[in-house]
């Protein structure tokens, strides 16, 4: 896949930071809150591993209600966990600040749309430029954000601090 040169110069301007700290992770059925997503979402296109996870637990809820919404029919058997996890990775380009996330090409539009291509388009390019994961704005809580790491670039460090049934 092509880049857009511009973007490309414009993530590397960009600091690259160590992330530590606690996130919030949920999982549907038995699956390991490292368990990497390779089908492609909001941040990563298909085939290209990421872990999302949020930085506080309402913004894990406003995710995962949403993820909800979209299934059809609703699932009724499937056990889903809420993790509390402590992580360390390195390499985070932090798109937070609007300033930052406008001069991707994206708005809180485009990162609340359905349609991931805008969003997987930056995402693709930061991982293509080897950074370990975004720091991003939610798109499901106005005041929330979240963490995709990119586990096949950097690795990360992760440590259960808490789990618990997450009921639908």
């Amino acid at each position: 896949m092509a880049h857009d040169p511009r973007l490309l110069d414009f993530l590397e301007s960009l600091p690259s930071e160590r992330f530590e700290g606690v996130v919030f992770r949920y999982t549907a059925g038995h699956r390991a809150p490292d368990h990497e997503n390779t089908l492609g979402a909001r941040w990563n296109p298909p085939a290209a591993p990421a872990i999302y996870a949020a930085l506080d637990r309402e913004t894990a809820i406003a995710e995962f209600h949403h993820h909800l919404s979209i299934w059809s029919p609703r699932p009724s058997r499937i056990i889903f966990t809420m993790y509390e996890l402590r992580v360390t990775v390195s390499g985070i380009l932090d798109l937070r600040p609007s300033d930052r996330l406008h001069a991707t090409g994206l708005s809180l539009d485009l990162v609340g749309d359905d349609d991931f291509s805008s969003c997987q388009v930056v995402g693709g390019a930061a991982r293509w430029l080897r950074s370990g994961g975004l720091l991003v704005p939610s798109a499901r809580s106005t005041s929330g954000s979240n963490l995709v790491v990119f586990p096949d670039i950097e690795s990360i460090d992760i440590e259960i601090l808490s789990r618990a049934p997450l009921i639908p």
